[in-house]
């Protein structure tokens, strides 16, 4: 599903890139994308599979296809949600976020872009592709690790000498409150191998597809 087609029925002003191997998604996903909506800091959570992240071993992925697939099925169940194919129609290899923002922009000229992570990612950006002019060019709406302080990005370490002072203030209030969900991709394809019961953790139509597609087995 193209970006475009869902612009043409809506003009989003602002839109909010949550990438990720989605192998599978998950409700610790679905958590995140409805926080950003609630708190009216996006108009549109766009879902974006990777197609060869740089820190992770694509060979060890899902099929695109499936991820795609079941990206769709996860954020169909939330309005204001939509997932997007453009990885794999740029085919960027590696999949540096800068660049899939940079082609988002690029399809969407009067959209606002802004980069959705987690803490920990927040915490490791410094070592992204053009980090610096990602933060420069792009918003970041940011996720405080589950039980890290009493305050959001209470426990946050940001090398201050690399972002300078700024950047570095930019990226301390780009922390949003609340409590998330953490569910590792990896745990749950172990338990979806051993035929655990994931109905807390995983969408229902996402579960049907993996038991459809015998994927994780």
């Amino acid at each position: 599903m193209k970006l475009t087609a869902v612009l043409s029925k809506k003009n989003f002003r602002r839109i909010a890139f949550l990438g990720g191997a989605f192998d599978p998604p998950h409700l610790g996903h679905a958590m995140l994308a409805k926080r950003v909506l609630e708190l009216d800091l996006s108009d549109l959570v766009l879902w974006v599979p990777s197609w060869a992240p740089p820190h992770k071993c694509a060979g060890n992925m899902s099929d695109f296809f499936h991820r795609l697939a079941m990206a769709g099925l996860a954020a169909e169940e939330i309005p204001g949600c939509a997932v997007s194919d453009i990885e794999e129609r740029r085919k960027f290899d590696p999949s540096y976020s800068f660049r899939v923002l940079g082609a988002l922009a690029e399809e969407n000229p009067d959209a606002e872009l802004q980069l959705l992570i987690g803490q920990d990612s927040l915490e490791q950006l410094h070592t992204w592709y053009c980090a610096k002019e990602l933060v420069s060019r792009y918003d970041i709406i940011a996720f405080p690790r589950r039980g890290g302080g009493t305050r959001p990005g209470e426990d946050l370490v940001l090398p201050e000498e690399f972002w300078g002072h700024e950047a570095a203030e930019k990226l301390r209030n780009s922390l949003i409150p609340g409590e998330y969900v953490e569910i590792s991709s990896t745990i749950l394809r172990k338990e979806l191998a051993k035929n655990a019961n994931v109905q807390h953790i995983i969408n229902a139509k996402v579960l049907e597809y993996i038991e459809k597609n015998a994927l994780y087995r």
